[in-house]
């Protein structure tokens, strides 16, 4: 078995990320055999890699232990150990779908505003205003859709905040087409 100072080393190396602490608390569950043992190697093995500092570290205090005979745990422990989490976290959307979501609101929004007004002022043919609003609508809809697909997966306060944002801006645009609408 190795030390305790090993193994303390281990744990906390593997604690600080969310898949190690995972494979921690399957491996004490499982009683330290099987699957999760491969995991926990395949971890370490990974962290070793990016980090040949911490494999020095390792290996010096694999020198300093003194070999004994392993012992197995009786059965899985009464209670999660500290690290595990209380429940699996969810994964985070990717940073680039949720730019996509504000990127389909509030930019292209201010465009179309703009662009619309000017359209107005200039007394150009309706087709051109409607063609920007169309575009618009197309937009807003397609940041709402690929916002509430991100949320089935993951969620974030800023993907949340993106398609409130888009699903305001989607009603303000049909106050816009309203307006015009009354105006001709």
């Amino acid at each position: 078995m190795p030390s305790e100072d090993l193994t303390a080393l281990l744990r906390e190396r593997l604690g600080r990320t969310q898949l190690g602490t995972a494979a921690l608390f399957r491996l004490d569950t499982e009683g330290g055999g099987g699957g999760a043992a491969d995991i926990v190697r395949s971890i370490l093995v990974d962290e070793i890699s990016h980090d040949p500092a911490f494999g020095q570290l390792l290996q010096a205090a694999l020198s300093t232990a003194r070999p004994t005979m392993p012992t197995m745990p009786a059965g899985p422990p009464s209670q999660p150990p500290p690290y595990a989490p209380a429940r699996p976290p969810r994964p985070r959307p990717a940073s680039g779908r949720t730019a996509t979501v504000w990127l389909f609101g509030l930019p292209q929004f201010l465009v179309a505003s703009i662009g619309a007004g000017l359209v107005a002022s200039q007394d150009a043919p309706n087709s051109v205003y409607y063609l920007i609003l169309a575009t618009s609508l197309a937009l807003l809809v397609t940041g709402i859709i690929l916002g509430a697909t991100a949320l089935l997966r993951s969620t974030s306060r800023m993907l949340i905040a993106g398609i409130a944002v888009d699903i305001l801006l989607l009603l303000d645009l049909f106050r816009i087409v309203a307006t015009h609408a009354s105006h001709t």
